[in-house]
């Protein structure tokens, strides 16, 4: 499926000035509001000359004649020009806000926040743009958002996020999500009611639609600097298990209850790590499969921010190695490092681009190198739980290694067959990649594999439940059988296309030599794993 280079006009927030003026202009006849008797003659005299010098003049006077008009009139025409001269008004002066702010807690004022809230499911647009950028403008402003005017638009944005079947809705609540999370408080809250979780599935769920996907990675770009603002992060589960519990923000019983963010409640792990959100393999995809400037930019931006702890601050220097290690792995168990050598070799026109790309892929080549070491390697076979990192997907490792398998009587080897009888899949995934591996490289590798008796077991691997184990356990198989791997693999791509069986052959009573003949005979069908990504 071809990604659509075509973006789509953008819901835009914030006003020009040609806006302002079109809706200013527009004709409204305020006396039919008075012979009707919706609104006073007061109110009427006051909103029919506005002006930024009148508003500043009694600023009280005009947010209760504007909330009156919002509260009474249904007209769209009315509606969007009193969103627009309140807009017009906060946007001048920041003081405003917090006046907002103190009017809404008081019934006598007239300023109600719920009226700007039942404006963000109106059947219009505009309306819906304009009651959320007011809303972003006084959430943004304050150095202590209230609860209870917070706490419903966090709700209404993660609703929106959740459904995805609107793209102008979606477009429009993901800048007003950008605009908050500039307020550090707010991205905190965002953060532990889980937003995370309906935030990062876009990437996938619409990639095709550029500006949504920018959007959305202009989100997780402002949540890459906050791990400092999530408690007890240290587990990535641990966020996933608390936020999910509730499907709801907690409601707030007083307009005047604000969040109150210790600098105690810091954590050694940016919560994008969490493994159970794959961001890294989204955005490998993205660098796979896009070619437009802002949104690898921005994405190198995201995975630059991670891999140099820029959401940690703490005195230790050991913390923010532990968050940038976690990064990197995460990232070149996705795929990255070759994503980026191919984005290497593009003509880029935007040097941050091209700095950001270059350190990106030296920073990942350093890592790899770092993690490809056999002292590595031994420590995660020590682990007793394997996962797909570099070195069981990377050829030079195994080139340059194989013969330190020798020391202590082949420990490591009798190790690895030890994992065989592992209950993890991916662990068993793993080990039969590397057996095979070390049946290719190493020179007695198959003879070793035979003396004790691992071939058996890999046999009836290939009849697994989990796919991914059964493919290994056919690839480890057809690469000890093969004596001359190497020939195999320089067949060419048509070989390597071919799809892997789904299901394998017989294991038993036939032999074993028949239930191998099979799989050798499938080997014209493999290609060679070293040289493909990993599963993840």
């Amino acid at each position: 499926m071809e990604i659509s280079s075509q973006i789509a006009n953008p819901v835009v927030l914030s006003l020009s000035e040609e806006e302002i003026k079109r809706v200013l202009n527009t004709p409204i006849d305020w006396k039919a509001s008075v012979s009707d008797g919706i609104l006073s003659p007061a109110v009427i005299d006051i909103l029919s000359k506005f002006d930024l010098g009148e508003f500043k003049s009694n600023p009280k006077a005009w947010f209760g004649a504007i909330f009156e008009g919002l509260n009474k009139i249904s007209q769209t025409e009315y509606l969007r020009y009193l969103l627009t001269i309140l807009e017009t008004a906060l946007e001048d002066d920041k003081d405003y806000s917090t006046l907002m702010i103190e009017l809404g807690a008081s019934e006598q004022s007239g300023v109600s926040f719920q009226t700007l809230y039942s404006f963000l499911d109106r059947n219009d647009l505009y309306i819906q743009a304009r009651a959320a950028a007011i809303l972003c403008i006084v959430l943004r402003n304050s150095s202590s958002p209230p609860s209870a005017i917070l706490d419903p638009f966090l709700h209404h944005i993660r609703n929106v996020l959740k459904k995805t079947d609107n793209d102008n809705s979606l477009t429009l609540c993901l800048h007003a999500l950008g605009q908050l999370l500039r307020n550090l408080k707010i991205r905190y809250l965002f953060i532990k009611s889980s937003g995370l979780e309906y935030l990062v599935p876009l990437l996938t769920a619409k990639s095709q639609n550029l500006q949504i996907l920018y959007e959305a990675l202009y989100c997780l770009w402002l949540c890459s600097f906050s791990s400092q603002y999530v408690p007890n992060l240290r587990e990535s589960s641990l966020l996933y298990d608390s936020m999910t519990s509730s499907s709801s923000l907690p409601a707030s019983s007083s307009s005047s209850a604000v969040y109150d963010i210790s600098d105690n409640s810091k954590s050694n792990v940016n919560p994008l790590l969490s493994g159970h959100l794959l961001l890294m393999p989204a955005l490998v995809q993205i660098l796979k499969f896009h070619t437009k400037d802002k949104i690898i930019r921005m994405s190198l931006a995201i995975i630059r921010n991670l891999l140099s702890g820029k959401g940690v601050e703490s005195e230790s220097d050991a913390t923010s190695a532990m968050a940038s290690s976690m990064a990197g792995q995460q990232l070149i168990e996705a795929g990255c490092v070759k994503a980026l050598h191919i984005l290497l070799s593009k003509q880029w026109r935007d040097d941050e681009l091209k700095n950001d790309l270059q350190w990106v892929a030296d920073t990942l080549n350093k890592k790899e190198d770092q993690m490809c070491s056999m002292e590595a390697y031994a420590a995660e076979l020590k682990s007793g739980r394997l996962t797909w990192s570099p070195p069981h997907v990377s050829e030079k490792f195994w080139k340059e290694n194989y013969s330190r398998f020798d020391s202590e009587n082949f420990q490591m080897v009798r190790d690895l067959a030890t994992l065989l009888f592992s209950q993890d899949p991916v662990t068993l995934a793993v080990v039969c990649r590397d057996i095979g591996n070390f049946a290719v490289f190493h020179p007695r590798g198959r003879a070793l594999i035979e003396s004790y008796n691992i071939k058996s077991r890999i046999l009836e691997l290939m009849s697994a439940e989990d796919q991914t184990v059964q493919r290994e356990a056919l690839l480890c198989i057809q690469k000890i059988l093969t004596q001359k791997w190497g020939v195999l693999q320089s067949m060419g791509s048509s070989f390597a296309s071919s799809p892997v069986p789904s299901s394998s052959p017989a294991v038993g009573s036939a032999s074993s030599s028949s239930a191998s003949s099979s799989a050798h005979s499938a080997s014209g069908a493999m290609k060679n794993p070293l040289a493909s990504p990993s599963p993840v």
